[in-house]
Protein backbone atom coordinates (compact mmCIF):
# COMPACT_ATOMS: atom_id res chain seq x y z
CA UNK A 1 0.00 0.00 0.00
CA UNK A 2 1.34 2.79 -0.85
CA UNK A 3 1.51 6.10 1.72
CA UNK A 4 0.22 9.27 0.55
CA UNK A 5 -0.31 10.95 4.19
CA UNK A 6 2.19 13.92 3.44
CA UNK A 7 0.68 14.83 -0.26
CA UNK A 8 -2.72 14.50 1.46
CA UNK A 9 -1.99 16.42 4.35
CA UNK A 10 -1.90 19.80 2.62
CA UNK A 11 -5.90 19.38 2.20
CA UNK A 12 -7.07 18.16 6.07
CA UNK A 13 -7.99 21.81 6.85
CA UNK A 14 -10.57 21.75 3.90
CA UNK A 15 -11.45 18.23 4.52
CA UNK A 16 -12.59 19.43 8.12
CA UNK A 17 -14.50 22.51 6.70
CA UNK A 18 -16.12 20.72 3.87
CA UNK A 19 -19.82 19.90 4.93
CA UNK A 20 -22.03 17.39 2.74
CA UNK A 21 -24.59 19.67 2.65
CA UNK A 22 -25.29 19.29 -1.10
CA UNK A 23 -27.57 16.05 -0.52
CA UNK A 24 -30.30 14.69 1.88
CA UNK A 25 -33.09 16.28 3.86
CA UNK A 26 -34.24 14.97 7.43
CA UNK A 27 -38.11 14.29 7.37
CA UNK A 28 -40.44 17.42 6.64
CA UNK A 29 -42.07 19.37 4.03
CA UNK A 30 -39.47 21.83 2.11
CA UNK A 31 -39.84 24.52 -0.60
CA UNK A 32 -37.95 23.42 -3.29
CA UNK A 33 -37.36 24.05 -7.19
CA UNK A 34 -36.77 21.59 -9.57
CA UNK A 35 -33.40 21.93 -11.57
CA UNK A 36 -33.49 18.53 -13.26
CA UNK A 37 -35.90 17.04 -15.65
CA UNK A 38 -35.11 14.07 -17.29
CA UNK A 39 -36.32 10.27 -18.64
CA UNK A 40 -33.27 8.22 -18.12
CA UNK A 41 -33.00 4.28 -17.23
CA UNK A 42 -33.12 3.87 -13.52
CA UNK A 43 -29.36 2.71 -12.08
CA UNK A 44 -30.76 -0.43 -11.00
CA UNK A 45 -32.91 -2.15 -13.41
CA UNK A 46 -32.44 -0.53 -16.86
CA UNK A 47 -36.55 0.29 -16.95
CA UNK A 48 -37.26 4.21 -17.60
CA UNK A 49 -37.59 6.43 -14.89
CA UNK A 50 -39.32 10.13 -14.26
CA UNK A 51 -35.53 11.64 -12.63
CA UNK A 52 -36.09 15.28 -11.06
CA UNK A 53 -33.62 17.07 -9.05
CA UNK A 54 -34.78 19.71 -6.40
CA UNK A 55 -32.55 22.46 -4.95
CA UNK A 56 -34.30 23.60 -1.29
CA UNK A 57 -34.54 27.11 -0.95
CA UNK A 58 -35.23 28.11 2.24
CA UNK A 59 -34.79 26.68 6.09
CA UNK A 60 -31.60 24.59 7.58
CA UNK A 61 -31.26 22.71 4.74
CA UNK A 62 -31.45 25.91 1.82
CA UNK A 63 -29.11 23.99 -0.97
CA UNK A 64 -29.21 20.42 -0.66
CA UNK A 65 -30.63 18.19 -3.36
CA UNK A 66 -33.17 16.06 -3.25
CA UNK A 67 -33.82 13.25 -5.79
CA UNK A 68 -37.00 12.20 -6.83
CA UNK A 69 -37.01 8.80 -8.72
CA UNK A 70 -40.82 7.55 -10.59
CA UNK A 71 -40.89 4.41 -12.44
CA UNK A 72 -42.24 5.06 -15.99
CA UNK A 73 -42.73 1.03 -16.78
CA UNK A 74 -44.10 -0.01 -13.76
CA UNK A 75 -48.04 0.49 -14.18
CA UNK A 76 -48.56 0.23 -10.22
CA UNK A 77 -46.32 2.84 -9.61
CA UNK A 78 -47.81 5.36 -12.57
CA UNK A 79 -50.13 7.05 -10.09
CA UNK A 80 -46.68 8.78 -8.13
CA UNK A 81 -46.22 10.08 -11.91
CA UNK A 82 -49.47 11.53 -12.77
CA UNK A 83 -49.60 12.85 -9.08
CA UNK A 84 -46.93 14.89 -9.87
CA UNK A 85 -47.91 15.98 -12.68
CA UNK A 86 -50.96 17.24 -11.94
CA UNK A 87 -49.60 18.95 -8.79
CA UNK A 88 -46.99 20.39 -11.85
CA UNK A 89 -49.97 21.37 -13.46
CA UNK A 90 -49.12 19.20 -16.39
CA UNK A 91 -51.44 16.97 -18.36
CA UNK A 92 -49.67 14.75 -20.96
CA UNK A 93 -52.01 12.93 -23.66
CA UNK A 94 -49.75 9.90 -23.12
CA UNK A 95 -46.69 8.48 -21.41
CA UNK A 96 -44.69 8.12 -24.53
CA UNK A 97 -45.44 11.99 -24.78
CA UNK A 98 -43.72 13.16 -21.53
CA UNK A 99 -40.51 13.83 -22.55
CA UNK A 100 -42.22 16.81 -24.57
CA UNK A 101 -42.99 18.40 -21.10
CA UNK A 102 -39.77 18.15 -19.17
CA UNK A 103 -38.82 21.83 -19.67
CA UNK A 104 -42.62 22.82 -18.36
CA UNK A 105 -41.13 20.82 -15.29
CA UNK A 106 -37.78 22.89 -14.73
CA UNK A 107 -37.39 25.89 -12.42
CA UNK A 108 -40.85 24.88 -10.76
CA UNK A 109 -41.21 25.82 -6.88
CA UNK A 110 -42.66 23.04 -4.90
CA UNK A 111 -43.59 21.99 -1.94
CA UNK A 112 -42.36 18.45 -0.99
CA UNK A 113 -43.22 16.54 1.63
CA UNK A 114 -40.19 13.82 2.93
CA UNK A 115 -40.63 11.07 4.91
CA UNK A 116 -38.19 7.92 6.13
CA UNK A 117 -40.10 4.49 5.64
CA UNK A 118 -38.48 2.28 8.24
CA UNK A 119 -38.47 -1.91 7.05
CA UNK A 120 -36.56 -5.39 7.58
CA UNK A 121 -35.34 -7.00 4.56
CA UNK A 122 -36.05 -10.52 3.87
CA UNK A 123 -32.50 -11.08 5.85
CA UNK A 124 -34.32 -9.71 9.26
CA UNK A 125 -32.01 -6.89 8.84
CA UNK A 126 -33.22 -3.01 9.47
CA UNK A 127 -33.51 -0.74 6.54
CA UNK A 128 -34.97 2.50 5.41
CA UNK A 129 -36.02 4.80 2.59
CA UNK A 130 -37.08 8.22 2.05
CA UNK A 131 -40.62 8.95 0.32
CA UNK A 132 -41.18 11.99 -1.49
CA UNK A 133 -44.10 13.49 -2.15
CA UNK A 134 -45.16 17.11 -4.18
CA UNK A 135 -47.59 18.41 -2.31
CA UNK A 136 -48.37 22.00 -4.26
CA UNK A 137 -46.65 24.07 -6.86
CA UNK A 138 -46.26 27.81 -5.90
CA UNK A 139 -46.29 30.52 -7.93
CA UNK A 140 -43.32 32.21 -6.72
CA UNK A 141 -41.43 31.97 -3.07
CA UNK A 142 -43.38 35.48 -1.56
CA UNK A 143 -44.40 32.55 1.25
CA UNK A 144 -40.78 32.39 1.75
CA UNK A 145 -39.33 34.65 4.47
CA UNK A 146 -35.30 35.24 4.64
CA UNK A 147 -34.01 31.74 5.56
CA UNK A 148 -36.51 30.30 7.19
CA UNK A 149 -38.09 27.33 6.45
CA UNK A 150 -41.99 28.10 6.05
CA UNK A 151 -42.98 24.89 7.77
Amino acid sequence: MNNFENELKALDQEWNDFSSVEFGVNDGNYIATINTARVQPNTFSDELELFLELIVNAGEYKGRRIFIHRPLEDKKKWFLVKKDLRVLGIDIPSISKIENYLNQMLDAIVEVKVETKNYKNKKGENKSYQNYELISKLDNLMDVKGDEQVF
